[in-house]
């Protein structure tokens, strides 16, 4: 059965799943993959399936905020997504950080709605520590420059008035 907002139904879904928020940054990561189909296209909502060096891969962007990312999530997890890596921009207040570096979150301070929903304020946002490290080693081996550390997730993208 088709979820009512990504319009996938299970076997269209592979466990291991790429959000990025913006539906043509979909199309941007679909270069990178090998038999690529084209599964749904609905709001915010646009999948991908394809291969990346033969693993299955599914590609779904989820807009603009927590509130969409969470309806999501709870669709691909119906359908049998169970390892979530979110790609997608941020910004950063900490010096040395460039336009265009990689930033890859450890943990986040929680300062969004949508979380709230889920678990309660002094449960702890931190990313699964083996898949961190195995990032970082595969992101040193790059040469890409990239940051590891805490970042925070919050609502309001333009009333931000720290100093």
């Amino acid at each position: 059965m088709k979820q009512p907002h990504i319009l996938c139904s299970p076997e269209q879904i592979t466990p291991y799943v790429l959000l990025p928020g913006d539906p043509a940054r979909t199309e941007r990561i679909a270069k990178f993959l090998t038999g690529v189909e084209y599964i749904a296209d609905n709001r915010e909502f646009r999948t991908v399936t394809g291969f990346y060096e033969g693993l299955p891969v599914t590609v779904t962007s989820t807009g603009i905020g927590g509130a969409s990312l969470a309806i999501a999530l709870e669709e691909l997890i119906q359908c049998g997504g169970r390892y979530f890596i979110r790609t997608g921009s941020c910004g950063a207040c900490q010096e040395g950080i460039g336009i265009g570096d990689l930033v890859l979150s450890a943990a986040a301070v929680r300062e969004d709605g949508a979380s709230r929903m889920y678990v309660p304020d002094n449960f702890p946002a931190a990313a699964d520590s083996r898949l961190t490290a195995a990032a970082e080693t595969v992101l040193r081996a790059s040469g890409f420059p990239f940051h590891v550390g805490i970042t925070r997730s919050h609502d309001s993208f333009y009333i931000d008035d720290e100093q």
